[in-house]
């Protein structure tokens, strides 16, 4: 299965990492490495990290307060939501076990940023059960995905390009 340590370090990249809530580019309220407080709420961070989260002050500004987490507890939630997505992504594309390590943490990567959106890159998924990694790489880049996680192709390098260079050669990302 994934390296985790690789995902780790790979959601960090494209999802950042913050201490504190904030709105991202769909203005949902998000907090640690792209965990969507705005869907979730605090209930699994609670259970993952087995203490009560009070956030003090809640305002109009900040729905959410001012909690204090450490970059453990980011590393901590971010393992429990790889493996619950990880979960989902089997059930729903049962050939992600026959991927490469590399290509499954492209899938993790996109399910983690979408959700059950990723479905949807029904192309892509098609391209990917063919083995056609041309295809499905260009495919990555047909999408309003690819301009929300960057600028697509040309320009500074993004989340795009680096997961649709992984799903074409199957070898990892280089910074």
């Amino acid at each position: 299965m994934v390296n985790v340590s690789r995902m780790l370090s790979q959601l960090v990249l494209h999802e950042g990492l913050r201490l504190q809530p904030y709105l991202d580019t769909e203005d949902n309220w998000t907090v640690l490495v792209g965990y969507n407080l705005s869907a979730r709420g605090w209930d699994d961070i609670e259970r993952t990290l087995g203490r009560k989260i009070a956030p003090p002050a809640c305002t109009q500004e900040e729905p959410f307060g001012n909690p204090h987490f450490t970059n453990d507890d980011a590393m901590k939630v971010l393992r429990a939501d790889i493996e619950r997505v990880q979960s989902a992504v089997l059930v729903y594309f049962p050939e992600y076990a026959a991927l490469s390590e590399v290509r499954q943490r492209v899938a993790l990567d996109m399910a983690f940023n979408m959700g059950f959106r990723a479905l949807g890159f029904k192309q892509t998924i098609a391209a990917v059960k063919r083995r056609d990694w041309s295809t499905a790489s260009r495919e990555l880049y047909k999408s309003k995905w690819a301009r929300q996680v960057g600028d697509g192709p040309g320009g500074r390098v993004d989340r795009c390009d680096r997961l649709s260079r992984m799903l074409l050669t199957g070898d990892d990302y280089t910074l």
